[in-house]
C-alpha cells in the first residue's frame, strides 16, 4: 500500500519528524525548532540521498531572501541541539565544507497508525524546571477515543456570553455528524478520519464530501456578533474551499446566511457567500499544513469582520450588507450549503460562538490548541493593547512588544482549551525565574521596563493586572538598569536598587529572581542586587501582601508570566523583549 504523503512522519531511533504538524520529538519528549530551523531540517529531510548546497538551501527555506551565512548555520546548529547531534562525531548531519550538507541518518518513512504524537509531561510540579514553551505552527496530538467524529454542545449556562455554541472535534463514539439537543447531522460522500490536532481530524477525500445538518436555535442569527475558529489542512483545487457555511439555502433573502472558507488563491475569506460582501485574508492557507483559521464578526454597528491565522491578525472589512443569517436553519461542513466543490483535505477543533472574540481571545485559543497537553502556553493579556509577538518556542521563546503602554502574557496550562477555562494557572508562591531581558530606550529617550511578575491573581486573555482584584508583585528592570520590586495592588513601590554604572540599554542582560515566602532575592547579570526597602539597603525584598488589607481587594492565584511597560510615557514604544523564560516551583 503506497505511503500517504501528507501524514507521513520519519523515525530513527528515539527520533520522529512529523512534517504535517511540523512537530519533532526525540525519546518520546516535544523538540520546537524555529520556523526556518524545521524548514531546514525538513528540506534535508526530502533531499537526504544527496548533498545539498547552502545555495539551494538558502533558495527554498528563506525564498531566496538576502541570508547571511550565519543564519544557515544558526539554524544547522539548532538541529544538532535539538536532535543530540555531535558535529565533531555526527551521526546524522554531515558538513561538506564551503559546500554544503547532507542527512545521513537513515531515516524511515511511515504512516501513524494512531493520532498519537509525543506526549507532555505532568503539570508543573515541585522543583520541575519549565522552559515556558509556546507551539507556533508545531501541533501535539492527544490520544483519541474510539468511533469517528461527534459534535457537543458546550457545558456553559446560556445566559453566559462566553460560550461556544457548538464544537465538532471529530474524536468520540457517538454516531455520525451527532448534534446538541437530538438534531442529526449526516455525511455526504467519503469522510474519513485521520490523525487530527487534538485527536482525530475530518478529511474530505471526495468531490462531493460534506457534513451537513440543521442548526440548533442558540446559534448567532440576524446580524448577531459571531466568531468561527478552526483548524484547516489542505491543498488548492481550483475552486473555493468551504470550511462552515450556515444559515438559509441560496441567494434570496440576500445575506441570509455566513460562510467561512479559503478562496480561489488559497487565502482566509469569511462574509455573505451571496451578497459579495466578505473579507480577505493576507495569508495563504491552503499550504498542506495545518493552519489556525478564525473569523469573527463584531455585529451590526461595526458590521467588520476580522480575519486571524495562527493566532495573528490576517485582514479585515466592512461588509457590503449586514449578515441576516435565518433562523432555524442548515450547516455544512467542508462544502456550500447548497453547492458546489468540496474541501479537499482536513479540518479539526471547529467551533462557533455566539459573540465576536478579541484578537487576544483568539490567540489564547490558538496558543492552547496547538501545545501539548499538560504544556504552559502563553495567554496573552491586558485590556485594548497590542499582544506581543511570539517567536522561537519552548526555552527558545522569544516575546516582543509591538505596541505601547503595557503588554505581556500569562502562564496558563493546556487544557480543553473552552474559552472559559483559558486562564492563568497556579504556577506556585514560593519561585526561581529567570528571563533574559532587552529593555532598551524608546526613539524619543524614554525609559521602558520589562520583567517577570508572580503571585497574581488568574486573568482571562486581555484583562489587565494592576488594581482592581488584582494580586501579585512585578519585578521591573528598567532601561537604566535600575530594578523596581512593585506590588500590582495597590500600585506602590516596595524596593527598589541603584542604577548600575555603564548599563548598555542597548544589549540583553539575565534577570533571575527567587521568591520564598516574604523573602525576594534578585540579580542581574549573574550579581546579586542591593535593594533600597523603607530607607535600608538589603539584599532580600520583604514581601508582604497589602491586597489583604482590610477590606481584601486582590486575589493572589499564583498566576504569573512576562510584562513589559513604558510607566512615566504610557504613549512610548520601546520595542522590549524577553527570552530564556524559566520557572522553578520552590515548594509545594
Amino acid at each position: 500500500m503506497a505511503l500517504d504523503r501528507a501524514a507521513l512522519i520519519y523515525r530513527f531511533r528515539g527520533l520522529e519528524v512529523w512534517p504535517s504538524r511540523r512537530l519533532v520529538s526525540r525519546d518520546g519528549a516535544a523538540v520546537y525548532l524555529r520556523r526556518h530551523t524545521f524548514d531546514l531540517l525538513l528540506y534535508l529531510l526530502t533531499h537526504r540521498d544527496r548533498v545539498v548546497t547552502k545555495e539551494e538551501l538558502v533558495s527554498a527555506v528563506w525564498d531566496d531572501l538576502a541570508v547571511t551565512d550565519n543564519s544557515l548555520v544558526q539554524c544547522i546548529t539548532e538541529i544538532r541541539k535539538a536532535l543530540g547531534d555531535n558535529p565533531r562525531q555526527s551521526t546524522l548531519i554531515r558538513t561538506i565544507p564551503k559546500v554544503g550538507y547532507q542527512l545521513i541518518a537513515p531515516f524511515e518513512e511511515a504512516e501513524p497508525e494512531t493520532p498519537a504524537g509525543p506526549q507532555a509531561g505532568p503539570a508543573l510540579a515541585p522543583g520541575r524546571r519549565w522552559g515556558i514553551r509556546i507551539a507556533g505552527a508545531a501541533v501535539l496530538l492527544l490520544l483519541a477515543g474510539a468511533g469517528l467524529w461527534f459534535l457537543r454542545d458546550s457545558i456553559l449556562p446560556q445566559s453566559d456570553p462566553r460560550r461556544e455554541v457548538a464544537w465538532w472535534t471529530f474524536d468520540g463514539a457517538s454516531p455520525a455528524g451527532w448534534m446538541p439537543h437530538g438534531s442529526p447531522g449526516q455525511i455526504t460522500g467519503s469522510v474519513t478520519r485521520l490523525a487530527g490536532v487534538r485527536g482525530w481530524a475530518a478529511q474530505f477525500t471526495a468531490p462531493d464530501s460534506y457534513l451537513s445538518g440543521q442548526r440548533a436555535a442558540r446559534w448567532p442569527s440576524g446580524s448577531d456578533p459571531r466568531t468561527v475558529v478552526g483548524w484547516v489542512r489542505a491543498h488548492p483545487n481550483g475552486d473555493h474551499s468551504p470550511i462552515l457555511h450556515f444559515g438559509s439555502r441560496g441567494p434570496t433573502p440576500v445575506a441570509a446566511s455566513f460562510a467561512v472558507w479559503a478562496n480561489q488563491e488559497g487565502r482566509l475569506a469569511a462574509g455573505n457567500k451571496w451578497s459579495g460582501g466578505e473579507a480577505v485574508g493576507r495569508t495563504a492557507v491552503l499550504d498542506g499544513t495545518w493552519h489556525f483559521v478564525a473569523a469573527a464578526y463584531d455585529g451590526v454597528a461595526a458590521n467588520r469582520v476580522r480575519l486571524y491565522v495562527d493566532g495573528r491578525a490576517d485582514g479585515s472589512a466592512v461588509l457590503a450588507r449586514a449578515p441576516a443569517t435565518g433562523s432555524p436553519a442548515d450547516w455544512a461542513i467542508g462544502r456550500f450549503l447548497e453547492s458546489g466543490t468540496s474541501l479537499r483535505g482536513a479540518l479539526d477543533e471547529v467551533r462557533l460562538y455566539q459573540l465576536a472574540l478579541s484578537e487576544k481571545q483568539i490567540g489564547a485559543l490558538f496558543h492552547c490548541m496547538a501545545s501539548a497537553p499538560g504544556e504552559l502556553f502563553a495567554l496573552p493579556v491586558w485590556p485594548e493593547r497590542p499582544q506581543p509577538e511570539f517567536e522561537g518556542a519552548g526555552a527558545r521563546i522569544q516575546l516582543r512588544n509591538t505596541g505601547t503602554d503595557f503588554a505581556g502574557i500569562q502562564f496558563a496550562a493546556v487544557g480543553d482549551c473552552s474559552l472559559p477555562s483559558v486562564r492563568g494557572s497556579e504556577l506556585g508562591q514560593d519561585l526561581e525565574m529567570r528571563v533574559t531581558l532587552l529593555c532598551p530606550r524608546d526613539p524619543h529617550g524614554y525609559v521602558t521596563q520589562a520583567g517577570p511578575y508572580f503571585r497574581s491573581r488568574s486573568a482571562r486573555p486581555g484583562e489587565g493586572l494592576l488594581g482592581g482584584n488584582s494580586a501579585g508583585y512585578w519585578i521591573q528592570l528598567h532601561s537604566t538598569g535600575e530594578i523596581k520590586v512593585r506590588s500590582m495592588n495597590p500600585m506602590t513601590v516596595a524596593a527598589f536598587s541603584r542604577a548600575p554604572a555603564g548599563f548598555d540599554d542597548s544589549a540583553w542582560h539575565e534577570l533571575r529572581a527567587r521568591a520564598v515566602g516574604s523573602r525576594l532575592q534578585v540579580w542581574l547579570d549573574g550579581s546579586p542586587v542591593s535593594f533600597d526597602q523603607d530607607r535600608q539597603q538589603t539584599d532580600a525584598v520583604r514581601l508582604s501582601e497589602p491586597w489583604l488589607t482590610p477590606p481584601a481587594h486582590g486575589e493572589n492565584n499564583g498566576a504569573g508570566g512576562i510584562s513589559f511597560a513604558c510607566w512615566d510615557h504610557r504613549d512610548c514604544n520601546g520595542s522590549q523583549q524577553a527570552r530564556d523564560i524559566v520557572f522553578t516551583r520552590l515548594h509545594k
